[in-house]
Formats: C-alpha cells, structure tokens, sequence
C-alpha cells in the first residue's frame, strides 16, 4: 500500500499511527483489502480524526500532517472504496487504541523506533537463556522433581493453547457469521424495486409496516382479511428480494393486485432483518412523514387498530419514545446453534440493554429520525435488529423506551375477561391462532361493554 511521503519533523507521531494502522486496522481488513468491519468511509475519517485532534502532538504543521495521512490512508480508492457494511469487531475498540497510542506518543514513538533493532533480538537471546538455565535446574533435580516440572510445563503450555486456539476459533467464527451476510454497501441505502402508487404516506393517526418475507404471501392474505382489513393504505408489507436485482413474478403480481408492497433490493435473511428494519426507518423520514405514529411489526401478530389509534390519540407526537413489550436483562446468547447467537467479539456484554419485542412497537417521526443518526456513531453489524434499534439506538440517541403490558404474548393474556386497558396487540402467533384471538378479543369486548353499561 502506498502511502503519502514521509517527513522527518513528523517522524515519531507517523511512525507511531503506522503502528496502529499495521497493528490494529489490518487485521480488520479481508484478502480483498476491505473492511471487515461497518464504516462509513467518510464518517470513519471524521470519527478518527476527532479523537486524534486533542492527543495530537507537536506543532499545528504537525497535527495536520498527521490528519492528512489518516485521510490518505482511509480514502485510497484501490483498498477502501468498497467497505462491507458488516462488523465482526466493533469499531470503537480501535477509536480506543488510537487514544492509548496518542496519549504516551513520545514514550511508544521512541520504542516503536528501537524495537526491530534491539527488542526483539533481546528477547531471542532472553528466550533462549531462560531455556538453558530451566534445563541446567531440571536436571539437577530428582526425578520427582523433574515430573513436577515437566507436568507443570505441559499444563501450562496446554492452558496457553486452549486459549490461543479459542480465541482463533471465536474470531473465525465472527467472520463466517459476517461473510454470511448478504448486504448493501450502506446500511440504508438498499434501492427500492417496488413501491405503492401514492407518492406520500396518508396523513393519519397509525400508519402500520409489516415486515415479511416474499413467500410469505398466505401472511399478507391473512391480514389483509382480518384485523387489517379496514387499513386501506395505511399499511405497507416490506419485503427484500430472494435474488439481487430480481422481484418474484408473484410479487409483482400481488403488487399489482393490492398496492401495498415496498420490496427493497437486498437478499431477504433473518441476518439482514436490521438492514430491512433500518431502510424502514430511512423511508419513513425521506418518504412518509404525515402519520403519527407508526406501528412496525411482523406478520404473525394481531393487531387491534381501534385500540391503537385511541392509545396514540393520548400521545405527544413530539416525544423522542418508542413504545411495545420491554424486554430487561436479557442475556445475550452465545451458542452457534441459536438463529439469535451473537459473538462475544461483536457484543461484549453479558446482558443486552432493555429493548422492545420487534413483533409490534410504535414510534413517531420524529423518533425515526432520531434513532437513524445512531449510523453516525461507528458500530458493529447486530442482526438482532430488535435489540440493536430498540435496546442499543435507544440508549446512545437518548430515546426513551415505554413498557406496554397491553401488548405482548398469547399466554400473557387472558382475552376473555374484562381489563381496564384495552389489548393493543398479541405477538406470535400460528396462522390458526389469529381469528380465534380477534373473536375472543371481540366477544369479550362486548360482553364487557354490556356490563358496564347495565
């Protein structure tokens, strides 16, 4: 790789960023030369050129010599212009390194420099002395002696291996979930293939987005003939492509039939729910800003719309909230065969943040919006789009989260018996279970109603 000609009045904070660029970006970077982490390029240079900036060292010539390599580095056309929008490693553990770098710049600068011509032969000679001594006290010992020492060796060096090779193993591991995903350059720029008629979304109190997949068509017949059966475009089914590039003749067809799919070019996988969850949101705020609210949801809910539109009618638009089933110290799972397993090598934490149940929650425009410019924050790619949007969004952009116990599971609830809130919504349910709720729900609400009143 090329980079730009080296001053020698700059020479220690340049030797010392190549040590983090060779150290801890490279290792980042596939065969091809691309990130195997998210980042917006230009963002990326943005973001580590503002941690640099107060740690900078030397003169003003100085810091923007040392800003000008970051972006030579960062915008070389023939190894960064196309940068995978998957993360396996999260971005902000480099950001941190380049701190701890620029903070002892002259000390690290100083050993970078010595280090190929006296460290590392020292520490060959200091290798290989420490092996001669250890042989000279083995064999002046016992024989029990020398078992002892021997065992404790090999249990050492057994230990240093089992940990060596699990960290290769969760690496690897954390690659192969990402080369797994299949996913546009950006995470909300995936093209539109397929769009309703109206040109901007009706101005009304819930407007409802249905997340499915393209063969889930028996899902969409079964809404549209029951609990959204009066939502006449104020409901959009989104779906992605089984192909790049190529909609399903039955989709067109449908399409054609109801006016109320969106199909964004990107491959429809359980992986890719986030970046189909994320272009929901960058719709909402280029395309549909007249409703109110919004209820996002999968297709195996009911939802009851009457219920909806007289809960959001108490609610102020304005607030930066989202609304659905909480979900508070969940733990996040690591086993491989879990669809919702997620390596500790992309999120950390033992527990993930309290996050809303992606089946049915609302927000507002302007909540959109605001959960939207997390993507100006370096993040890792979390396939667990609930989690990600509701739980880890909501904490960084200061978006409040408020718990429903109105929406929520079958078992959860029992429909035939009078509450004092009224259900909004029932999540996961079988294809069978979605009538019989709507009838409970109904029969009950009368029989309910018939009580008070008498």
């Amino acid at each position: 790789m090329k980079l730009i000609k080296l001053n020698t009045n700059n020479l220690f904070p340049t030797i010392q960023f190549l040590f983090c660029f060779h150290r801890f970006i490279l290792p980042l970077m596939n065969k091809e030369g691309n990130f195997i982490v998210f980042v917006h390029s230009e963002r990326f240079i943005a973001s580590v050129l503002k941690v640099l900036t107060p740690y900078s060292m030397g003169t003003d010539s100085t810091r923007q010599y040392y800003h000008n390599l970051v972006s030579a580095i960062f915008q070389n056309k023939r190894h960064f212009s196309n940068i995978s929008p998957t993360a396996t490693i999260q971005i902000y553990i480099l950001e941190k390194m380049v701190i701890l770098f620029c903070s002892f710049s002259s000390y690290l600068s100083q050993l970078i420099v010595i280090l190929p011509q006296c460290v590392i032969p020292n520490i060959q000679n200091l290798l290989s002395y420490l092996w001669l001594r250890l042989k000279q006290a083995i064999l002046r010992r016992t024989r029990f002696i020398n078992i002892c020492c021997m065992v404790i060796i090999f249990c050492s060096s057994t230990l240093l291996l089992h940990i060596y090779m699990n960290f290769s193993f969760n690496a690897k591991k954390a690659r192969e979930v990402t080369e797994a995903i299949f996913a546009p350059y950006n995470f909300t720029d995936a093209r539109i293939l397929l769009t309703p008629s109206f040109q901007q979304c009706p101005s009304v109190p819930v407007f409802y987005i249905i997340r499915t997949h393209p063969g889930n068509m028996r899902w969409r017949s079964i809404i549209r003939s029951t609990w959204a059966g009066s939502l006449k475009h104020s409901l959009i089914f989104v779906l992605g492509v089984e192909k790049v590039g190529e909609v399903n003749e039955l989709v067109e067809l449908e399409a054609e039939k109801y006016d109320d799919l969106i199909v964004f070019d990107m491959i429809d996988t359980y992986n890719n729910m986030t970046l189909k969850s994320l272009n929901i949101l960058s719709w909402i705020v280029q395309n549909c800003q007249a409703p109110r609210f919004f209820m996002q949801g999968d297709p195996d809910i009911v939802a009851f719309p009457d219920e909806i539109a007289l809960y959001t009618s108490k609610l102020d638009a304005n607030l930066i909230a989202v609304y659905g089933k909480c979900w508070k110290g969940a733990k996040a799972h690591r086993e491989d065969s879990s669809k919702w397993a997620l390596n500790s090598l992309i999120y950390a934490s033992v527990t993930y943040p309290t996050y809303l149940a992606g089946g049915a929650w609302l927000f507002s425009p302007a909540t959109a919006k605001r959960l939207l410019m997390a993507l100006e924050k370096p993040l890792s790619y979390v396939h667990i789009d609930d989690m990600l949007i509701s739980g880890i969004f909501a904490e960084l952009m200061d978006v409040r989260r408020v718990c429903l116990k109105t929406v929520g599971y079958l078992y959860e609830f029992s429909l035939k018996k009078c509450r004092d809130d009224h259900i909004l919504a029932v999540l996961q349910l079988e294809d069978h279970e979605i009538l019989n709720t709507i009838l409970d729900y109904r029969e009950a609400s009368i029989e309910c109603y018939a009580a008070r009143s008498s």
